[in-house]
């Protein structure tokens, strides 16, 4: 019996009261609460937009962007070399066969060089890069001017965008266009002709007078587009404007001047007199990158509603569309001055 007293002397029984338990669980509950807020600060830390994994695709993409931009630099260097010693050496079919044999992954669309997977928009007359950037090929095309760049020949075509206002009213809109393209410095000086574009008196006039105009019967569809794939020079002097019709009602739906070079303008760019017979449109020049557009809206080109000016000095007058100012949507005002006998 001592022996047995002893025994159990020797063994230390720890009994856990209710209480006791309690709290172990609640410990416990605690503590896997702490670990989960723990894993959800790693989380965090390592995604969104500024986490690690966040941080390090930017790394790697800025990367990506350096390493082909600096091998399309080193191709562009080597033509400038060839353009003078090579007297194959021409700015368009050469340097495309010389990009896209030195750099095997690369693809060309006019001025605008694919590489992977980022745009680089050179200027072939001073073989250097011109403008970068992580836009996509369908960002850059889902506009007027990213799709005219993509024109090769002179002709007619359509084209649809489907565009977004500054007020989130999104729309697809159809444009039918007569494209004029030149390819090389082009330079108004009053003597040099052009096809497709007439000139008198120093008047250049681009478009078709019978095709691209309204009738008595028909509304003016089609916008003119003057593509000049190089320098535009206008000399003093000369003014550049669009065809009209013969008959009076007015010009083309629209001009649009696309240089990829220069314009220098030492005359006049102007559409006086050429009011034409149309249904106005919103012009979705360019996408941004929230996904709206700069363009010129249907109210400019319309006229808008008319609305009588006071009386002034026996004149009476209407202005139609509204008054644009800088920064405003490029918007346009005319006014007709009746005078009272």
């Amino acid at each position: 019996m001592n022996k047995i007293k002893k025994k159990m002397n020797k063994i230390k029984v720890k009994i856990i009261t209710k209480d006791e338990k309690a709290i172990t669980l609640v410990a416990l509950i605690v503590t896997i609460i702490i670990l989960l807020l723990l894993a959800g600060i790693t989380i965090a830390t390592l995604g969104g937009e500024n986490g690690l994994f966040t941080k390090t695709n930017k790394s790697k993409e800025k990367e990506t962007i350096a390493n082909a931009k600096e091998k399309l630099e080193l191709v562009l260097e080597e033509a400038k070399v060839d353009e003078n010693i090579n007297s194959n050496y021409n700015s368009n079919d050469y340097l495309d066969t010389l990009i896209t044999e030195r750099i095997k992954n690369a693809s060309i669309d006019e001025d605008t060089v694919i590489l992977d997977g980022y745009k680089f928009v050179i200027d072939r007359q001073k073989l250097q890069i011109v403008d970068e950037g992580e836009d996509t090929v369908d960002q850059i095309n889902e506009s007027i001017l990213g799709k005219l760049a993509k024109v090769k020949e002179t002709g007619y075509s359509t084209i649809t965008i489907n565009g977004t206002t500054s007020d989130n009213i999104s729309e697809s809109k159809n444009y039918s266009l007569h494209t004029i393209v030149y390819k090389g410095n082009m330079i108004l000086d009053g003597k040099n002709m052009y096809e497709n574009i007439s000139l008198n008196n120093n008047v250049y006039e681009i478009g078709d007078n019978t095709r691209d105009v309204a009738t008595a019967s028909t509304e003016a569809s089609n916008t003119v587009v003057l593509f000049v794939k190089g320098n535009l020079i206008i000399n003093s002097g000369v003014t550049l404007t669009s065809c009209k019709s013969e008959e009076g009602y007015g010009g083309p739906k629209g001009l649009i001047v696309y240089c990829t070079g220069t314009i220098t303008n030492n005359g006049n760019i102007s559409m006086t007199s050429r009011g034409a017979k149309a249904i106005g449109d919103n012009v979705y020049l360019w996408k941004n990158s929230d996904g709206t557009f700069e363009y010129v809206p249907a109210v400019g080109a319309m006229g808008g509603s008319g609305y009588t000016g006071p009386f002034s000095s026996g004149s009476d007058y209407k202005y139609y569309g509204v008054a644009g100012s800088n920064g405003t949507n490029r918007q346009t005002r005319w006014r007709r001055l009746w005078r009272r006998i």
